[in-house]
C-alpha cells in the first residue's frame, strides 16, 4: 500500500514538473517574436551570450535543432530547450 502511494506522488510530481516546463519551452518562431518584442537583434542576442552569430540565426530558423554544442547552449538560453 505505501508503494502505490509513493508512485502517486511521483506521477504527480512528474506532472506538475511537466505543466511548469510546458509554459517555458517555446518554438524558434516564438523565440524570434520575443527578442523583436524586447527590441533585441540576433547579433546582440549572440554578442550578449558569447555564442556565434549564424550559430544563433540558424537555431532561430530551425534550420539547425541545437542538439548538441553551441547549437543546444544557443537553444537553451533562447528557451527552446
Amino acid at each position: 500500500m505505501m508503494l502505490t502511494v509513493d508512485t502517486n506522488v511521483s506521477i504527480m510530481r512528474h506532472i506538475d514538473i511537466v505543466k511548469h516546463n510546458k509554459g517555458l519551452i517555446m518554438t524558434p518562431q516564438q523565440a524570434k517574436e520575443k527578442l523583436r518584442k524586447k527590441g533585441i537583434t540576433a547579433a546582440d542576442f549572440a554578442k550578449e551570450k558569447g555564442l556565434n552569430y549564424r550559430t544563433v540565426i540558424a537555431v532561430l530558423n530551425g534550420v539547425n535543432k541545437g542538439r548538441n554544442g553551441e547549437a543546444h547552449k544557443c537553444a537553451v538560453a533562447l528557451g527552446l530547450k
